[in-house]
């Protein structure tokens, strides 16, 4: 069977990237269900313990698929080292910080929980890192690049087609209750373009433990509101909305940046192969999908936006107003105290 597989790797490289995906994903989600029948996950009123089950078994998934494809090698790999893969990957460390920011800010800190559910937070979180990168990157991502990373499109078409991959994975988060189907697919095309830039500095770098440690940060960053002070994962997703799809923008000029001419050719160790027209096509199809996607899902959403926008307006001007009012009172009582 093994042998067989390997076939199949070199031959049917896509198919076998939804297939091993779409198992990883339905004995995740079979995992999480079995969970809740532990008592002391049950009596728990954290979700991090469900879930450091679950990314504990995608981790050993993972390893065994690494194996099992014989990609070994991913572990040791490593064409970048520490300082150099952290300034590749700066911008989602800046945007790991600012999300951290912005959720912090805006939290209810009344309530902190116990140490050890922030620990079982921050676990969970660096094993979401090795579970994830290890699947989509060690596995997924070279599976089509030892196919069609043979030019500069075969390079760019892996990096697309692993993001979506590794983002339409994320729309099954629409079978928790807590999580409408809008929220999870914002949250699929979020996540696709982050894989895509995950992929292009993977390929750059060729570190994936690079790679493990920057989806931790941001992770941590963006779910760190939910895992010291209390609140679920599944609010922060539901609260998802069109407005998240703009992030594709500043992603998409990452990727542009990551995947520069320059660049490409240190990915493909300057020996890039002139793109058929059939490449060319295979790529220009798959953006089109993509953006089409983005587009209708955004159109689909945009009502809400505007909506958003105007309360936001709205919260504005009665600010100003408030404070308008409260000038005038001062104003009008330093003139009595004057005339007294």
């Amino acid at each position: 069977m093994r042998e067989k597989c390997l076939e199949w790797k070199s031959k049917y490289p896509i198919v076998m990237s939804v297939i091993l995906s779409a198992i990883w994903i339905f004995l995740l989600l079979g995992v999480g269900m079995l969970t809740v029948y532990i008592p002391v996950i049950k009596d728990s009123k954290s979700e991090y313990p469900s879930q450091f089950i679950v990314e504990i078994v995608g981790t050993i998934l993972g390893i065994f698929t690494i194996w099992f494809l014989k990609y070994q090698s991913v572990y040791r790999e490593k064409r970048y080292g520490v300082i150099k893969g952290l300034f590749t990957g700066m911008y989602l460390l800046v945007i790991g910080v600012i999300s951290f920011l912005a959720t912090f800010s805006t939290a209810d800190r009344s309530h902190v929980n116990a140490v050890w559910q922030i620990v079982i937070f921050l676990l969970t979180m660096v094993l979401i890192g090795t579970c994830e990168e290890f699947m989509f990157r060690g596995v997924v991502s070279n599976l089509l690049f030892d196919k069609y990373g043979k030019s500069s499109v075969g390079v760019w078409f892996c990096v697309v087609l692993t993001g979506v991959i590794f983002g339409s994975m994320h729309i099954f988060n629409a079978i928790s209750p807590e999580i409408s189907f809008y929220g999870a697919l914002i949250q699929s095309f979020a996540a696709g373009v982050l894989g895509m830039v995950l992929t292009a500095i993977y390929f750059r770098s060729r570190n994936i433990w690079l790679l493990v440690f920057l989806h931790a940060f941001i992770d941590v960053a963006g779910l760190f509101v939910s895992g010291v002070f209390g609140t679920t994962i599944g609010s922060v997703i539901d609260s998802y909305s069109a407005k998240n799809l703009i992030s594709i923008i500043p992603f998409s000029i990452v990727l542009l940046v990551l995947l520069r001419k320059k660049k490409i050719n240190e990915i493909l160790e300057n020996s890039a192969k002139i793109a058929t027209k059939k490449e060319v096509s295979r790529l220009v199809i798959l953006i089109l999908v993509v953006v089409i996607g983005a587009v209708i899902t955004f159109a689909a959403g945009f009502g809400e936006f505007v909506k958003e926008i105007q309360q936001t307006q709205s919260s504005v001007v009665t600010a100003s107003e408030n404070v308008i009012e409260t000038e005038n009172v001062i104003e009008t009582e330093n003139v009595i105290e004057t005339a007294k």
